[in-house]
């Protein structure tokens, strides 16, 4: 404020002439003391005003005056509320003695109004400030400079008011008079014609605004300095104009050249300087450049960070869209950690039920869908679209929910509910926003995708056109564009409109490309597509290239993933390479079709393969290779600890869906705790076994590194599922790697779904079940021709899976890597020849049984993990047998198994054991084996046997999990209810060469399609080396004989190993004939794991 100089009134009086004169010296003395000392100001002000006051009365205009400059002493030092009543004394006693229109009064009432705005108190404002304007109209002229600054700050108020129509219309005459008053290129001119522009934006006069903003510019180039702050003004509004119409694009190189000069004219971190960088930051996003976007807005967390605020609403936006940006750039575990974090902000600042926390759960929700973790996502989705559905906007924020909800019901199979739920958002859409918004040609991609998956292509071209077609309108070469692009290039593809397509997809990955660069995550899938539609016509070479170049992207992602994983101590270490396996079957059947490509082909088709049960055994490998005896607890104590994260941290995005924040605070803590205790763990392994984090993620075996690890008289068959491309079925490859020479691979001769399809008609004719669940008697019918079934289907299989390869495997053992196709297949029930005129078909045909001992593997990167050498202490005390048979199964529903009892006395004197090895009855409990874990003794075993009822899940109420089943107590609790699931199987202490599951199902999968999960991946992380375990329901008296014969066979001869001496027993069984030989009997068990 400009402190004007007291006119003084020269009394007539001689005897004022003191007081004046020393009135006079205070009021220099205060002019001189304002700007640098505002408080000795002050006093002297009040000095001067007591003096006044004294001397010539409260209402003279000396006194007024000096009102005034107090005022301006107290105003200079931010006190606006204490500056305000000498304004008003001020104003009233100049409006009383020159009048209310003097244009002295309009001084001291624009004062007040000044302090008062000051003081965000703007309805008492705006009618001095229009009074003030009133007066100088008259007074001054309405082309006076003052008149146009209060018609300036009329309109300012009235911005501050929002009422941006008013304020618009008052500030366009501020700028008229501007012109006249000051000029066309004052600085004053320029800056009011902005404001103007950025007051008919705000009241939604698009057309009206943007010729301001192009005159302001203008005419700022060409009167003021480059580089002068005012530049960034305009430049800011122009592009703000242009953001919100959807012209990101235009708007991004306004943005940086405000940016520029406000960075030079302010500094960094001046507020207009970081108000710019989040708009720039935003309009970069919406251009499709995520890198740059997710950098500016790094800087902003880094300046909330840099003056303390660390869980604002502002730093969990910025979270918001970080952890967009880390997902779209496929970094899954940064973006949970970082949406975790501005959930976790947005509940405690605002509440479970606000909108901002409906659009978190949208992000984390669509993050789980992203990795497959369904579970996790549709509680997330289906409350966001609950809190969502209650906030009365325009329906955009509940159709993001639905969008993302819609996604969810497509991954999980439920196509038909995804399209209906899409087209409901469709119709809400357009009914809220019409069918030209960005928002509806979002949506319509959505639903378009999901009709060319339902066949639906007429109309799914239809639609991905229509929003293409939008696209180019709003922003040709946004990202948004060529995704449309790439969808129709698809849809081409599925029409069998192969050429049409390749331009297509030509021209989404050489934009991309040219905007991203060639290793960018936005790149990937343009290449896949390139490459389907290159396969689709031929071009196996080009396709090839495309494909690989894809993988490169991918295997980058994975490994910036799985670091960031285990640095931020999530545990899921989530590999972005198996997520994304599609790209990586692609390659390998684009590489079938060119010569000298096996090498490649098998590493690449090792991605496609990855299991729960390879990276359990893959935990259990890391413990072994610490090489010490002390960092191996050390190891296990750390994955447990993970488990424990994973446990918690699941359970606490259910507690943020059902909006339990009591529940979540805890969980909070919990992991806060386990933290703490993985980061002590982490410092000694990084200092005392450095190579641990590279261990997490083992990486695909070459052929040497196979061969290096089979045994002498091994060989590895490795099958591969990959899916269709274009006219090419699902196809299914093997590689046969013997110890030395050569390896082969093969295209098996059937497609992929008639593998599955074949492999279920066995299951079925065998009477076991095509989805094996138990327990249960076996369901053989008494079909004359079932016998005739069987055998056939096995010989077809055989001649389908290993016909072409037989001459490799003669006097092999085979260690087999199963596809997905394959994983419930018991490769030893396959039949090499039919036996001809047999009166018991089944005793004498020829099984693979007979000809080789088969060991399973859940991936070849197993072969590795499950040959690293054991490390025991010296001293370790170790024990031949433990074993928890015949357990009293009274009030469950399940028959008695006495015979257990024998199979496991027979298992103990084959090995020696201590009667108090037989867990048995009453002594066969949850309770007994937890105890026997915590005090060391299981892990003391080399072999551990279950011989009792194995359960899938839902085979028994509330069951949710595998489990075994043991002697219920009396009275159930939490630690024993006498089933041991899965995840409890996880928690015990074992160090056992060899666990023997003598029961149902226990190498079935949790129904997932993958194989040897559920139970067996359980006591693979527990600590055994090598499982026996059941594809189906076993019948018991064989399970007896096949169980003790095996352990048996194995004391008797121990170099013969675990598949040799399985397949002895099965051997035994078959050649008893009848009952015996018949492969729903003898053949349900299978070694996985370490052969010897």
């Amino acid at each position: 404020m400009v402190v004007l100089a007291c006119a003084l009134v020269a009394p007539a009086a001689a005897a004022l002439a003191a007081p004046a004169e020393d009135i006079a010296a205070l009021v220099t003395q205060v002019e001189a003391t304002m700007e640098a000392q505002p408080a000795e100001a002050e006093a002297v002000a009040g000095r001067a005003l007591d003096l006044a006051i004294a001397t010539y009365g409260a209402e003279h205009l000396v006194t007024a005056n000096l009102h005034r400059l107090l005022g301006d002493a107290i105003y200079n030092q931010g006190r606006y509320a204490e500056a305000e009543p000498h304004y008003r004394d001020a104003a009233a006693v100049r409006a009383k003695l020159l009048g209310t229109d003097h244009a002295d009064t309009a001084v001291s009432l624009n004062d007040l109004a000044i302090s008062l705005r000051r003081q965000e108190r703007y309805a008492e404002a705006l009618p001095l400030y229009e009074k003030v304007l009133a007066i100088r109209e008259t007074v001054l002229g309405p082309d006076a400079a003052d008149t146009a600054w209060s018609t300036f700050w009329v309109a300012r108020v009235l911005q501050s008011l929002e009422r941006p129509g008013e304020a618009a219309a008052v500030m366009a005459k501020a700028v008229a008079r501007a012109r006249i008053a000051f000029g066309p290129t004052d600085r004053a001119t320029i800056q009011w014609l902005g404001e103007a522009a950025d007051l008919l934006q705000d009241a939604g006069d698009i057309a009206g605004a943007e010729p301001l903003y192009l005159e302001a510019n203008a005419l700022g180039a060409e009167a003021l300095e480059p580089g002068d702050a005012l530049l960034s003004y305009p430049l800011h509004g122009l592009a703000r104009l242009y953001y919100g119409q959807g012209r990101a694009a235009e708007a991004v190189p306004l943005y940086r050249a405000a940016l520029a000069i406000r960075e030079a004219a302010y500094g960094a971190d001046d507020r207009d300087t970081l108000a710019t960088v989040d708009a720039l930051a935003r309009a970069l996003w919406d251009a499709g450049d995520i890198v740059d976007a997710e950098m500016l807005f790094r800087r902003l967390l880094a300046a909330r960070d840099s003056v303390g605020d660390t869980d604002s609403l502002v730093v969990a936006d910025l979270l918001r869209w970080i952890g967009r940006a880390a997902s779209a750039l496929d970094r899954k575990a940064e973006a949970e950690i970082v949406l975790k974090r501005a959930l976790a902000i947005s509940e405690a600042q605002l509440g479970p039920d606000h909108v901002l926390t409906g659009f978190d759960l949208i992000a984390l929700g669509q993050l789980y869908s992203g990795q497959q973790r369904f579970d996790e996502a549709r509680p997330l989705l289906e409350r966001a679209v609950e809190v969502l559905g209650a906030y009365n906007d325009d329906g955009t924020s509940v159709n993001a929910a639905r969008t993302a909800l819609s996604f969810l019901e497509y991954a999980t199979g439920h196509l038909s509910h995804a399209i209906a739920l899409t087209e409901q958002t469709l119709a809400a859409a357009i009914a809220a926003k019409g069918e030209a918004s960005r928002e509806v040609a979002d949506i319509t991609v959505a639903l378009g995708s999901y009709r060319r998956d339902a066949g639906d292509l007429a109309e799914a071209d239809r639609l991905i056109s229509q929003a293409r077609a939008r696209y180019a309108q709003l922003a040709p070469q946004g990202r948004s564009y060529f995704r449309a692009t790439s969808e129709l290039g698809r849809i081409r593809e599925a029409q069998g409109r192969y050429d049409e397509a390749l331009v297509l997809h030509r021209e989404s990955y050489d934009a991309l490309m040219a905007r991203f660069g060639a290793d960018s995550v936005q790149v990937q899938p343009a290449l896949s597509d390139l490459g389907n539609t290159l396969f689709a016509t031929g071009d196996y070479a080009g396709a090839a290239r495309a494909f690989a170049d894809a993988t490169v992207i991918v295997e980058r992602l994975a490994a910036v993933d799985a670091a960031a994983a285990f640095a931020s101590r999530t545990g899921e270490v989530e590999d972005q390479a198996t997520a994304r396996g599609r790209v990586f079957d692609s390659l390998v059947k684009a590489y079938y079709r060119l010569p000298g490509s096996a090498d490649e082909a098998f590493l690449v088709a090792q991605r496609v393969i990855e299991s729960e049960a390879a990276q359990a055994l893959a935990q259990l490998a890391v413990r072994q290779a610490s090489g010490s005896t002390a960092l191996a607890p050390l190891v296990r104590q750390r994955q447990d600890l993970v488990t424990r994260w994973r446990d918690d941290d699941s359970a606490l995005t259910l507690a943020l869906a059902q909006s339990d924040r009591t529940a979540a605070a805890a969980l909070r803590a919990a992991l806060e705790v386990t933290d703490a205790q993985l980061v002590a763990i982490d410092a000694r392994l990084a200092a005392d076994f450095p190579a641990f984090a590279d261990l997490q993620r083992p990486a695909p075996l070459d052929v040497a590194a196979v061969q290096s690890a089979l045994g002498k008289n091994d060989v590895l068959l490795f099958y591969a599922d990959t899916g269709p491309i274009g006219p090419v079925a699902a196809e299914t490859f093997l590689w046969v790697v013997p110890k030395t020479g050569a390896a082969q691979w093969f295209r098996v001769p059937r497609s992929t779904g008639e593998l599955r399809a074949a492999v279920r008609a066995l299951r079925e004719n065998m009477g076991v079940g095509a989805v094996t669940r138990g327990p249960k008697a076996l369901t053989q019918s008494n079909d004359a021709g079932r016998q005739d079934k069987v055998l056939t289907a096995a010989s077809e299989l055989h001649d389908a899976l290993l016909g072409e390869a037989a001459p490799l495997l003669a006097g092999r053992d085979l260690v087999i890597v199963p596809s997905r196709a394959l994983a419930s297949l018991p490769f030893h029930a396959l039949v090499s020849d039919l036996p001809a005129g047999s009166g018991d078909r089944y005793r004498d045909a020829r099984w693979l049984a007979r000809d080789h001992a088969i060991t399973i593997l859940p991936s070849v990167s197993s072969l590795a993990a499950s040959s690293v050498p054991v490390m025991r202490p010296a001293n370790a005390g170790r024990e031949p047998y433990l074993a928890f048979a015949n357990p009293l199964l009274d009030g469950l529903p399940l028959q008695p198994l006495p015979e257990t009892a024998d199979e496991a006395r027979a298992i103990a004197t084959a090995l020696g054991a201590a009667d108090d090895a037989l867990h048995m009855g009453t002594e066969a409990t949850e309770t007994s084996l937890k105890q026997l874990s915590a005090d060391g003794h299981l892990a003391r075993a080399d072999v551990v046997h279950f011989a009792t009822h194995g359960l899938v899940s839902g085979e028994l109420d509330g069951l949710v999990e595998p489990a075994i089943v043991l002697t219920p107590p009396a009275s159930a609790t939490s630690e024993d209810d006498g089933l041991l699931t899965a995840s409890e199987v996880t928690t015990l202490a074992l160090d056992a060469d060899w666990v023997i599951l003598s029961a149902c199902n226990t190498a079935s999968s949790d129904g997932g399609g993958e194989a040897l999960s559920g139970l067996a991946r359980a006591f693979f992380y527990a600590g055994a080396r090598a499982l026996m375990v059941s594809h189906w329901p076993v019948n018991s008296d064989s399970a007896v004989r096949l169980a003790s014969g095996a352990v048996s066979a194995l004391a008797a001869d121990p170099s013969i190993g675990r598949a040799e001496a399985l397949r002895r027993a099965m051997l035994a069984e078959i050649d008893r004939g009848g009952d015996a030989a018949d492969p729903a009997n003898w053949a349900p068990f299978i070694v996985v794991g370490a052969a010897r």
